[in-house]
């Protein structure tokens, strides 16, 4: 018998490891040529790509996807809640920060 890795995690109470995106591979997350639309803020990598907000891979015609926005949530109209609305899909590594093997 097979147990899915997701119930098992679900009756063990372990969270899945989620990537970890390197500022190199979160600036390749534009959301062209059938890339996803990925944005970080305060080290958590959020997928935009379904949010009507983030059409073309820009928001507000200010932000652009594939980049560490925690600087300009600082400066936006609306705080880091409305963050809570999409998906977290990885944590992002500041430079000097090892990727586990």
């Amino acid at each position: 018998m097979t147990i899915p890795l997701a119930s098992l995690c679900r009756v063990a109470g372990c969270v899945p490891k989620m990537k970890e995106y390197t500022l190199e591979e979160l600036a390749r997350c534009t959301g062209e040529n059938g890339a996803p639309t990925l944005i970080a803020a305060h080290g958590k990598v959020y997928d935009v790509s379904k949010s009507y907000h983030w059409r073309k891979g820009r928001h507000q015609v200010l932000h652009h996807a594939g980049a560490d926005l925690t600087a300009e949530l600082k400066q936006a109209p609306h705080g880091p809640h409305l963050l809570e609305r999409v998906p977290v899909v990885g944590t992002l590594l500041r430079r000097g920060e090892v990727q586990p093997h």
